[in-house]
């Protein structure tokens, strides 16, 4: 049976470039939610009155924010250990896409 090799810096000399432009990739999603998440408590005073919230609404507000990101981020970790990553992803953007019309075509 022949092997086959992966690529790495011994063998591709374009591995390096690769692997940056694929952490790149990764990173830039992490950010850019990184931001928008933090700009969410950054924003909620100002959008405050319009909405007629109290102190004590918005703070139950961002908490709830805040327990929705856990429970997302614990519950997404077991469902890719059960399904696995590929699954996971083909069934969210079937879901998104699916919700997307939806919202749309009411």
């Amino acid at each position: 049976m022949s092997q086959i090799d992966l690529p790495t810096a011994n063998n591709h000399p374009s591995f390096q470039s690769d692997l940056r432009t694929v952490i790149a990739l990764a990173l830039v999603p992490a950010i850019g939610l990184g931001i928008a998440r933090f700009a969410y408590a950054l924003l909620l005073p100002a959008m405050q009155p319009s909405l007629g919230w109290s102190y004590a609404d918005a703070g139950w507000m961002t908490s709830v924010n805040a327990a929705g990101y856990m429970v997302a981020a614990l519950l997404a970790a077991r469902v890719i250990a059960y399904a696995g990553a590929y699954r996971v992803m083909a069934g969210g953007h079937c879901m998104r896409y699916r919700f997307d019309f939806t919202w749309r075509h009411k």
